[in-house]
């Protein structure tokens, strides 16, 4: 299960991985979240799909 929010630690952590400020990794999250929620479930069903194959 992906998380939908990061912990600061985790994030501190992606951020070193990634060499990104933790700022980056936070509007990231806050887009994807954004992102799914204005999607429509059919279209995020259809794409979550299309990654699998």
């Amino acid at each position: 299960m992906v998380e939908k929010y990061l912990r600061r630690d985790r994030r501190w952590a992606l951020s070193l991985h990634l060499n990104l400020s933790e700022a980056q990794i936070k509007v990231w999250f806050w887009s994807r979240r954004f992102k799914e929620e204005t999607r429509p479930k059919a279209e995020s069903t259809e794409l979550a799909t299309e990654r699998k194959n």
